[in-house]
């Protein structure tokens, strides 16, 4: 899959994508990253599913939308020349068709010709072991390459991290803002008993 910019600083600019997608928003852990008013710190994804590309919209605040209709709410599958607009950014898909190379008929008719394993040894040539040089050995404190799987999974976690975080900013906010107003009220029951004493 192949993701172009239409608009703004990186119009014209492409990144290309393997399953298992890629994700879409402002946190410097997202695949594409977009520093601009009106994105999410985690907007959107688009993932291979089922053999399509499917773009989710992850509750951003501004929505996420596909040839400029009507805001995602479901998983929509994408079709090559669609737009995805997030904020003022446009995006195009664009998939590549994949060739099938059709093998030459000589190597149908040497497959054929071959019958034994000793006829097999003598037509196909010796299988050499690679050399290992110095720079190939593993490094023993070297750490493993996360898998795009696990990239995606850690975006995943972080986006439900700050999902919960919102939460709990909301939360603490109605909770102060009660407290606020209890005080209040108690001042205002203390200043008033006193005043008709």
């Amino acid at each position: 899959m192949k993701i172009i910019f239409q608009k703004g600083k990186r119009a014209g600019e492409s990144l290309t994508f393997e399953p298992p997608g890629a994700f879409i928003g402002r946190e410097e852990d997202n695949d594409i990253q977009l520093l601009i008013d009106g994105v999410s710190q985690y907007h959107a994804k688009i993932l291979f599913e089922k053999g399509k590309w499917v773009l989710h919209d992850l509750k951003s605040s501004n929505g996420t939308r596909i040839n400029n209709s009507k805001k995602v709410k479901e998983p929509t599958p994408l079709k090559s020349g669609d737009l995805i607009y997030i904020a003022k950014e446009a995006l195009r898909i664009e998939f590549e068709e994949e060739k099938k190379e059709e093998k030459p008929d000589s190597d149908k008719d040497d497959a054929v010709k071959i019958r034994s394993p000793e006829e097999a040894k003598k037509t196909l040539p010796p299988i050499e072991e690679p050399k290992k040089t110095v720079a190939e050995k593993p490094k023993t404190g070297a750490l493993p390459k996360e898998s795009k799987e696990q990239k995606a999974q850690k975006r995943e976690v972080n986006r439900l991290i700050q999902e919960a975080l919102k939460e709990k900013r909301k939360r603490l906010t109605i909770i102060s803002i009660i407290i606020a107003i209890i005080a209040n009220g108690i001042v205002f029951w203390w200043w008033y008993s006193k005043w008709r004493s």
